[in-house]
């Protein structure tokens, strides 16, 4: 059937994760859609009514005009809705049908396999996003931001991943073709194994360009002796492309793809061995779209509901959820979120369909088997009748024989209540619960639960979870002088790491809700952390996410807020960018050189700053040109409490000469050498007076080199206070207090502090 704007689409079952996406689509490409869905979440109701979708219930839809019926293939061709819908002369067709029909005219990427579809495919979206290079989006899932699953792109380019469960890949013919895998699945459709592989070998057989898979496929499917040899992209070692990867941070490090005659190296934030095979799929899709010589130096993958989605953090405890349920997902994400988290890890399963339990059991039992606690729940049904050996305790009979700690629950409140009562809220633990069924829902109910035995940190922890991934770090108690350059101070009541823009949005929207004070650290360079500590979160940008950077042309250059200056410096020599020499020198990030416009060398921060993005202690997030902002000497307004997360910076000149650039910093580096000390410091520690120096007064007064305890005057410049080893913050602010006395005292200048007492004000100390 011919397709046109004009047919009128009625979506059945529209909350489902392949309707959702369909749906805005179909309504971005211009048809007129309805939405129906008796369990419609609150998410999807959004988003279907902010794209112009209308919601209906009911049937009075079903004679107000006729066209295309989509159902879910959770919803049975002999409901009532369908048939009425039949009666009244609409057409009705499987969503996999439909959605074949909309591809035909594009080139269509699909991303085949029994496991790893929608995560592969939302990687392709970003790898294509990182390339600037145009493309439609067909997710089987949901991102955990307000991204939409569903996107009509400015070119021909679509990708997808293609469902094999119902049948619905026959109706595919790809222009590219990724087959991630062939676990034997979806028994009721496919009786034989060999009847399951045979749907992925006729796709690959139908795809007009190049096919993407493992080593391990090509010999399962026989590719080699059935696709043209250079329409075959083979992964893995002795293929055409292979793959490195190294662990250089919690949950992420460095990729190298080793394509022929040349390798790309990008850091990306995912570390299990699946995650980043995955990845390697989604980039070499990408590369035979836009281009091998585009791809980005690093990419940080989003977030997507139910992939190891978390539900509460807190220093000890952990609960996620995630939608495996094949026996191979199963095993890779006990395997990764075992080497994430630290501590036991207790696992909660609920199967899915009864066909696929009873085939699987054994298989089943053994990946369940790496818990160290197993709570199994009864078969999600999914509209399948019961089958004998399929049954949730008969998988429980097989789990008894190869787990230790195994139990079955026959109902949600049962489970909760076992649970609640088992938790040690002082033990290290991951709760993690499994499955395609209900347990999403179940891990949120839990959160709640355990958020309430904390009053003053356990709502904090349940939102901050909505925002975390597995690699997220929050710890009680944390040491904070080695994260300062003056190398003194206590401990943070909270500590946090975010890894990700949305994560530190979440974090601080929950602590301005739930009353928590935040302070952000940086690189310590400017700051005092007092000996008492700092009571509330801490939050500072150290995860590789906040150090990215990415030339946006010739001249400009996006850069986070977390890289540091230095490192920036080096960046721009690598590029060939000028203009940013004066900065080196200057020991933190570029965040705090935001917030407190930097200067060195006669030269600012915002001398070489277009666009400054930044996040409300709200959590919401803006963007705004240096024309927008107001910044002077030693500050900028709108920083003053809100957070930098990146910039856009412009080079004086580019293409320059890097030796020529490297020679420049240099020059700056031993002017700095020359007039600072080397000891760990705060940096300037006063303000200096209008038309005066703070050092040059202070030298004056002949302070150079007085010392209290381990705290001393520098004697190279005395705007500085040095530890010369074992200094606390009160040797500090004693020698602050008696620099500020004598001065008035003998000058009639007051000082002003320029270093931030962290935590706290110095009016409390300065009485």
């Amino acid at each position: 059937m011919k397709l046109s704007s004009n047919n009128r689409i009625h979506c059945l079952g529209a909350a489902g994760a392949g309707m959702l996406p369909l749906a805005l689509m179909a309504k971005q490409s211009g048809f007129a859609v309805t939405a129906q869905d008796d369990s419609m979440t609150e998410k999807a109701k959004r988003m279907l009514e902010q794209s112009g979708v209308e919601i209906v219930v009911g049937e009075d839809w079903i004679s107000s005009g006729k066209g295309t019926v989509i159902r879910s293939s959770a919803i049975p061709v002999d409901g009532g809705l369908v048939q009425s819908a039949l009666a009244e002369g609409w057409r009705v067709c499987r969503r996999g049908e439909f959605f074949a029909e909309m591809s035909g005219n594009t080139k269509l990427v699909a991303i085949v396999g029994s496991h790893g579809k929608t995560t592969t495919t939302a990687m392709l979206h970003e790898w294509l996003g990182c390339m600037n290079v145009e493309h439609s989006l067909m997710l089987g899932g949901l991102f955990e931001d307000d991204q939409l699953p569903g996107q009509l792109g400015g070119s021909d380019w679509l990708i997808a991943e293609v469902d094999e469960s119902d049948g619905t890949i026959e109706g595919f013919s790809p222009e590219i073709a990724v087959i991630l895998n062939v676990d034997y699945d979806h028994h009721t459709q496919y009786p034989t194994e060999k009847d399951y592989r045979s749907a992925f070998q006729r796709l690959a057989s139908r795809t007009s360009g190049k096919v993407v898979a493992s080593v391990e496929v090509c010999e399962m499917l026989d590719l080699k002796n059935t696709i043209e040899q250079e329409r075959l992209v083979v992964v893995g070692a002795g293929g055409d492309v292979s793959f490195d990867f190294k662990e250089s941070f919690k949950g992420g490090g460095r990729l190298d793809i080793k394509f022929a005659g040349s390798t790309a190296s990008v850091t990306i934030n995912r570390s299990s061995d699946f995650n980043v095979s995955n990845a390697v799929f989604a980039a070499i899709a990408a590369t035979e779209i836009g281009g091998r010589e585009h791809l980005p130096q690093s990419v940080f993958f989003p977030a997507l509901e139910r992939r190891q989605s978390c539900n509460f953090l807190s220093p000890t405890l952990s609960v996620f959820n995630d939608y495996a349920h094949h026996p191979e997902e199963i095993t890779r994400q006990i395997a990764s979120l075992k080497k994430q988290r630290n501590g036991e890890l207790w696992v909660v399963f609920q199967p899915h369909r009864f066909s696929r339990t009873r085939h699987l059991v054994h298989e089943l039992a053994k990946s369940l088997a790496a818990a160290n606690r197993l709570y199994l729940l009864d078969v999600y049904a999914a509209s399948e009748q019961e089958v004998e050996g399929g049954r949730g305790v008969d998988l429980h009979v097989i789990c008894q024989e190869q787990c230790s700690d195994c139990r079955f629950l026959d109902s949600e409140d049962a489970l909760l209540d076992l649970l609640e009562n088992e938790v040690d809220p002082s033990q290290e633990l991951s709760v993690l619960f499994l499955g395609a069924g209900m347990t999403h829902l179940y891990a949120k109910k839990f959160a709640s639960r355990v958020a309430v035995r904390d009053a003053r940190w356990g709502a904090f922890s349940k939102v901050l979870g909505e925002g975390a991934r597995e690699s997220s770090q929050l710890k009680s108690n944390e040491p904070l002088a080695k994260k300062t350059t003056m190398r003194v101070g206590g401990s943070a009541e909270r500590y946090l790491e975010p890894a990700s823009e949305v994560e530190l949005s979440v974090a601080l929207a929950a602590a301005k809700k739930f009353g928590i004070s935040v302070q952000m650290l940086g690189r310590g360079s400017n700051l005092i952390v007092p000996d008492t500590g700092v009571r509330g979160l801490v939050i500072r940008l150290n995860h590789p996410f906040w150090k990215q950077y990415r030339m946006l042309d010739d001249e400009r250059v996006w850069i986070g807020a977390g890289m540091r200056i230095k490192e920036l410096c080096g960046v721009a020599a690598k590029l060939g960018l000028a203009g940013f020499e004066f900065l080196e020198g200057i020991p933190g990030n570029l965040g705090g050189a935001l917030r407190m416009n930097a200067g060195a060398m006669g030269g600012w921060t915002f001398d070489v700053v277009e666009s400054v993005r930044f996040i409300g202690m709200d959590g919401k997030v803006y963007e705004r040109k240096r024309a927008q902002l107001t910044y002077g000497y030693r500050h900028c307004r709108e920083l003053e409490d809100t957070v930098a997360i990146g910039a856009v910076l412009r080079a004086n000149a580019s293409g320059r000469d890097r030796e020529e650039i490297r020679a420049s910093i240099g020059t700056y580096q031993e002017k700095r050498h020359e007039s600072q000390p080397r000891e760990p410091s705060a940096g300037c520690i006063f303000k200096n007076p209008e038309g005066d120096s703070a050092g040059r007064i202070i030298d004056e007064l002949g302070l150079k080199g007085t010392a209290i305890g381990g705290a001393k005057i520098s004697e190279i410049h005395g705007n500085f206070i040095v530890n010369t080893g074992g200094a606390t913050s009160e040797d500090v602010i004693e020698l602050v207090k008696l620099a500020r006395r004598v001065a008035q005292e003998k000058k009639h200048i007051e000082l002003e502090p320029e270093a931030l007492l962290y935590g706290a004000e110095w009016k409390e100390f300065l009485r």
